[in-house]
């Protein structure tokens, strides 16, 4: 019986090696061996706790079997059990120091903890044993490559394939070689052949796939590799939370969001995709329903900071009481430090400085090196003492590794300076905030010529506020005035039905933006094109003549501020600003020049709103071009904008950036210096 179980699992044929294993230890119900099988074949099925089960009672039943402790081994380093895993890989070697898979698995473990030394040392045990194996050489590749040399590790990766053509790992080691320069299509290729010979079929694998597949282009082909996998195990809520955020990079928020609930349906406290959810839900009207997701995350993991994180943010997002979350957030768990600072956050936001610094001090007391709290503190040392708000920031930018982290610190450094009137050395630290990595930014559209596209006729009113520019407050004032008449349905959209959204498709794509198919979305919403005022999170010569026979309100701010508060505060849009900030200025600029070209072509299609200027004359101008009868009030909020003119302060840093500018500044009205 053991050899047909055997046989079964070597052909791929996990089904009948279950039956096999399950009627052999229906007999013999303490035969080791049996339940190691029975373990792989369950592995194989996806089933991760019937296959640990397995290999624990294995390893009960045959404690001097190495074997059974490397399989256990491995299943508890896949879960993130570290400790426990290397004490069982330790064991096997000492009860059989000639089992590769041992020094293969602690070779692994090694690299993924970055201690290459150690990994090398595990290679060189291995290589005594079997050098020219597929797995020895897979991890002879890996340690190449982490050493720098990739050549070899190319030509390691190379032999594993020839000696195991159907190895899964050979395979993917090869497609992660050929992905790392850029060679997707052999990299497809290996991925593939590694899928073909995995009767596990991999979610790491089906991953790669996809994302060698879309490198080309290639998106239905790497749907068509989720759908396979999702064929072969229709529970995988990983599959199902891939699948989802490939619909969501199309901007197919519908479709994205049936995927995401399928993950939370089986597992409810899945906190990245409910994370991923919560604004998606909230913009599609669903906020109720998000609501009741968060609400069932944290009745799954009630000792979990991060569910109870959620809830208070799917809280904050449908208009609920934030303080009532936090109330029962710290009686589940009074000693929580996560919910003591986003307590202080919540305080801060309000104003309310002195309650925000009592709950930072208090979570300071009990762990110094928390950063939120250290950042609350600085920010209120900034100002009081200034450069005891410094020393803070410097010291924690000492310990961070993390780039994301240091971005954070080295921002606030800078917002420290510029408070301090030290402008040369704030500019030193944005500029160094920038050569660090945004993680997943939003990329600035291409800004192309009316040549580029098809002319059309949207006969509308379209509304664009200036990048830089935090437009909130005022579209939300919009809103209140004008109802439904005024479209706001982009703001947090990467991509949007009518294909003028945040991200842009380049014109002769399907997807592209058009007049026609402007017109057939909001007429789908019940809305006459003419009488509506559409925001616009971008504009470009080829978007005006694509919209053509419309008028055009242009709510602006001094390109350089617009610039500097780019830099520092974001985009309200969402894009980020290059690393390069002659880039951004560029960018703006030829932004702002297609504006200035229709207003001096065509004066009756453009209407400038000045709302760093005359606050009145400013509103007046809105009113008229908006037909309101009812005066507005204040248009901009509490928000975090430097001053008016504040850019003058850093024009030795960003003189040339600010002379591109300059230029079309002057064709909006607004002084040359």
């Amino acid at each position: 019986m053991l050899a047909d179980i055997t046989e079964a699992l070597g052909r791929g044929d996990t089904a009948a090696a279950l039956a096999h294993a399950r009627d052999l230890l229906a007999q013999e119900p303490g035969n080791a061996q049996a339940h190691q099988l029975l373990g792989v074949a369950l592995q194989r099925t996806g089933d991760v706790r019937g296959a640990r089960a397995a290999f624990e009672r294995a390893v009960e039943l045959a404690p001097d079997q190495a074997e059974h402790r490397v399989s256990l081994a491995s299943m508890q380093l896949a879960s993130g059990e570290r400790e426990p895993a290397l004490r069982l890989l330790a064991e096997a070697v000492q009860l059989n120091p000639n089992l590769l898979v041992a020094y293969v698995l602690l070779a692994q473990d090694a690299l993924a903890n970055g201690n290459i030394d150690e990994a090398e040392r595990n290679l060189r045990l291995a290589q005594r044993i079997a050098p020219a194996h597929p797995q020895v050489l897979v991890i002879e590749g890996y340690v190449s490559d982490a050493r720098g040399q990739p050549d070899h590790s190319l030509k390691a990766f190379t032999r594993a394939v020839q000696a195991a053509p159907k190895s899964p790992t050979a395979q993917l080691a090869m497609g992660r070689a050929y992905m790392a320069r850029g060679m997707w299509p052999f990299a497809e290729q290996a991925f593939a052949n590694a899928l073909a010979n995995d009767a596990a079929y991999a979610y790491t694998t089906v991953q790669l796939l996809v994302r060698a597949r879309v490198a080309q282009g290639k998106e239905d082909e790497a749907f068509q590799a989720v759908d396979e996998a999702l064929a072969k195990r229709p529970g995988d809520v990983a599959l199902h939370a891939l699948r989802g955020q490939m619909h969501l990079d199309l901007g197919r928020v519908a479709t994205a969001l049936e995927d995401f609930s399928a993950v939370l349906d089986a597992q409810p406290a899945a906190l990245p995709v409910l994370e991923t959810m919560i604004p998606l839900m909230v913009q599609s009207g669903r906020g109720a329903e998000v609501l009741a997701r968060a609400e069932a995350a944290v009745a799954a993991a009630p000792g979990n900071d991060g569910a109870w994180r959620l809830l208070h943010q799917a809280t904050v997002a449908t208009g609920g009481d934030p303080l009532a979350v936090l109330a029962r957030w710290r009686e589940a768990l009074p000693g929580s430090l996560a919910c003591l600072e986003v307590n202080a956050i919540h305080e801060e936001s309000r104003g309310n400085f002195e309650a925000a610094l009592r709950l930072a001090d208090e979570a300071l007391a009990r762990n110094p090196e928390l950063f939120t709290s250290n950042l609350i503190k600085a920010r209120e040392e900034a100002r009081s003492a200034p450069e005891a708000a410094l020393a803070r920031l410097q010291g924690m930018l000492d310990k961070a590794t993390a780039d994301p982290v240091r971005r954070v610190i080295e921002h606030a450094l800078g917002t420290v300076l510029d408070l301090m009137g030290r402008h040369a050395e704030a500019a030193e630290r944005f500029r160094a905030m920038l050569r660090l990595p945004v993680e997943q930014p939003v990329p600035l559209p291409n800004v192309l010529p009316a040549s580029e596209g098809t002319a059309g006729s949207a006969g509308s009113s379209f509304l664009w506020t200036i990048t830089g520019l935090d437009a909130r407050h005022l579209l939300g004032t919009l809103k209140s005035r004008l109802g439904i008449q005024f479209c706001t349905d982009r703001i947090g959209n990467l991509i949007a039905p009518d294909g003028f959204g945040v991200l842009r498709f380049e014109p002769g794509h399907p997807e592209a933006g058009s007049a026609e198919r402007w017109r057939q979305w909001r007429e789908a919403q019940g809305l006459d094109p003419a009488k509506i005022v559409d925001w616009m999170p971008h504009v470009d010569a080829q978007s005006l003549a694509a919209l053509g026979d419309s008028r055009w309100l242009a709510v602006l701010v001094d390109p350089r501020d617009a610039f500097l508060n780019w830099m520092v505060r974001g985009a309200f849009q969402g894009y980020a600003f290059p690393a390069e900030p002659a880039m951004a200025a560029e960018w703006l600029a030829r932004t702002l020049e297609s504006l200035a070209d229709l207003g001096e072509r065509e004066p009756g299609k453009l209407v400038l709103v000045h709302l760093d200027q005359d606050a009145a004359v400013a509103a007046e101008t809105l009113e008229k071009a908006l037909g309101l009868s009812e005066p507005l009030p204040s248009l901009v909020g509490r928000d975090l904008r430097f001053p008016a003119g504040h850019w003058r302060h850093y024009l030795p840093s960003f003189e040339a950036e600010f002379a591109r500018l300059g230029a079309v500044a002057q064709r909006l009205g607004y002084p040359a210096a």
